[in-house]
């Protein structure tokens, strides 16, 4: 209802400010140094009285009709574009928007006056209202209307990049009163969960007053949900109308998924003249050149790409994928730079624990010449492997976002638009999450060795009943703690790990392989691997050099960052220092891994639960 407002008010103000220059005014002579500033006087002053002459118009015919809220709320809208534009701002409609708003209280529950003050709120006030308006009995809503105010929560959610939220508001006001905005905000939302068949089946339809921006995004949307041949028949249309509208980088892209070939050569020739970023169009030129062009062709595009500069393939992703499909491409100086930046990579990140391992070995010997010795749990296991096992956790990290999402992480860093407009697809996630178990479960226990590893699950001090019942004796107060952390950042059962890509891997490998594949990567594999590892390795070679206490804190803070959700911080620093302590008490890692078992596995049902 309120989107023709402003254009029919932009035109109003044009008109006004050429006022003085159309009927005149006191005259100027334009051989005069300052004759603009007179000029500029004049446009402003007239623009001012008819400013103050329309609101008087309002305040005339209101006093006449005083219960018109339409008449009111339209003084509001004009008040407010003058008080809140940039170009055309007048000192006189603060005053006077203040007074108009508060005009509006006299009208208490009427659905165009809360739609005008529901589009004047912000933020977290603005979702509070939103919600208030749609639980209010004593208003009576038109469906329009309603689907406005869902509208208005899912541009606010959007913003606030709450895609859940907003999704859902925007598919109740697609069920009021279907529009294009509320169509597009719903397609995003799919797109975020992945599910194609829904997201194209919404964007399929046509609504009346779609604009031609809107159709574009739309089969921007289309296209990103593999829907190539609706994509290209709207980018047909956009063609035939405005051209200023299409991107010609996205049409290319669009017409190599088509096979399009030749058209999207030109479309890519036309991009690399005329688009700002000139790297986004030269990366998505070589992989269109590597999937339908010849071996020159690609290596061609290849070197345009690394031509713009180092920071393009430093570590040589797209130079592998070339060679993956061209093999018998010769390799230059330029490629051998970026083999050694790899391997600089690798090394450096294998490196990074002697940070804090080298300081902990000198801080030990000062112990031992003091007549301190360490409290040994197990002399085998030291901090020469300690470095192993940390090398192994950073070098995998970087190896399976090397090879499952290099787009997102590496060239994020030196390309913005990745990391905003790229996401990795659930089936890519949930391979590079039973990969990376698989690797870490073999990686870990040859450096652990496999006998001490085994013999560390043996129950020394409690029976294997006692192990168990410890466990759930000790998951009762760390729940609490969980539900607490829940409860502070209103996530799921899963609140206390991190929210971002671990329980977006972890939902991957549900939706992918089911919910046995996920009990087993959740509630088996990483329970052995992170107990060997931090109250295993890492808590035993750490003990060697200082106490115990200093010893449990460190692995619990490393078990910490090594999961990246800070947020909740609390949960896992606990759990951290819990299974610290039932390990040295306990002889053995068995309670460990069974409260750690326990506590995933709760994950893992809460997840299959709210499928």
């Amino acid at each position: 209802m309120l989107s023709f407002r402003r254009p029919v008010i932009s035109i109003l103000v044009i008109g006004l400010s050429l006022t003085p220059l159309i009927c005149g005014g006191a005259e100027v002579d334009l051989s005069k140094p300052d004759s603009h500033e007179k000029l500029a006087e004049q446009v402003g002053y007239s623009q001012t009285t008819q400013f103050k002459e329309t609101i008087e118009k309002y305040n005339e015919y209101l006093e006449k009709n005083p219960d018109d809220a339409v008449a009111a709320t339209e003084r509001c809208l004009f008040a407010s574009y003058f008080y809140s534009s940039d170009d055309f701002f007048i000192e006189e409609s603060e005053p006077t928007l203040e007074s108009s708003e508060a005009y509006l209280e006299r009208f208490e529950n009427n659905p165009v006056v809360e739609l005008y003050l529901l589009d004047r709120a912000f933020g977290d006030d603005l979702i509070d209202k939103g919600n208030e308006l749609l639980l209010n009995k004593d208003i009576s809503w038109s469906d329009p209307q309603i689907a406005e105010i869902h509208l208005t929560l899912a541009t606010q959610f959007n913003y606030k990049e709450n895609l859940d939220k907003a999704g859902e508001h925007a598919l109740k006001s697609l069920e009021k009163n279907a529009t294009t905005a509320a169509q597009l905000t719903a397609g995003r939302f799919y797109q975020s969960k992945g599910n194609k068949e829904k997201g194209v089946s919404v964007l399929l339809l046509e609504y009346p007053g779609e604009l031609p921006y809107q159709k574009s995004q739309r089969m921007t949307l289309l296209s990103d949900f593999g829907a190539t041949s609706e994509a290209l028949e709207l980018l047909r249309e956009l063609s035939l109308g405005e051209s200023e509208i299409i991107n010609s980088l996205q049409s290319a892209m669009i017409l190599a998924e088509a096979d399009e070939i030749e058209e999207a050569r030109s479309s890519f020739t036309k991009a690399k003249e005329n688009n700002w970023n000139k790297v986004k169009v030269a990366r998505e030129y070589f992989l269109f050149e590597k999937d339908k062009g010849t071996a020159e062709e690609a290596r061609q595009a290849y070197t345009e790409l690394r031509d713009l500069g180092l920071g393009n393939d430093p570590f040589l992703y797209r130079r592998f994928q070339l060679f993956s499909k061209f093999p018998g491409l010769s390799w230059d100086f330029r490629d051998a730079l970026g083999l050694l930046s790899l391997l600089g990579l690798l090394l450096g990140a294998s490196l990074l624990p002697l940070l804090f391992l080298i300081p902990l070995h000198y801080w030990g010997l000062l112990r031992q010449r003091a007549g301190k010795p360490g409290f040994r749990l197990t002399p085998f296991w030291n901090l020469r492997r300690a470095w192993g096992i940390s090398a192994l956790l950073i070098v995998n990290s970087i190896a399976m976002s090397y090879y499952f999402s290099y787009d997102i992480i590496f060239e994020g860093f030196f390309d913005d638009y990745v990391q905003e407009e790229s996401a990795m697809p659930e089936e890519g996630l949930a391979e590079m999450v039973l990969v990376s178990d698989l690797i870490l479960l073999i990686g870990v226990g040859l450096i652990a060795g496999l006998k001490r590893s085994s013999e560390s699950f043996q129950a020394e001090e409690w029976s294997v009943a006692r192990c168990i019942g410890m466990a759930v004796l000790w998951m009762i107060p760390l729940r609490m703690v969980a539900g607490i952390m829940e409860a502070i950042y209103t996530e799921p059962a899963t609140a206390f790990l991190e929210v971002s890509i671990t329980i977006q891997s972890l939902q991957a490998v549900l939706n992918e392989y089911g919910p046995l594949a996920l009990f087993m990567t959740l509630a088996v594999i990483t329970p052995i691997v992170e107990e060997i590892t931090f109250r295993g390795v890492l808590l035993t070679s750490f003990t060697n050099h200082i106490p115990f206490w200093a010893a449990n804190i460190l692995q619990a803070v490393l078990f910490t960052v090594m999961h990246e959700a800070y947020e909740f911080f609390p949960f896992l620093f606990a759990f951290g220092i819990v299974t610290g302590l039932i390990r040295r008490r306990s002889g053995s890692l068995l309670s460990c891994i069974f409260l750690h078992s326990i506590n995933n596995g709760l994950v893992a049902w809460g997840m299959i639960a709210t499928r």
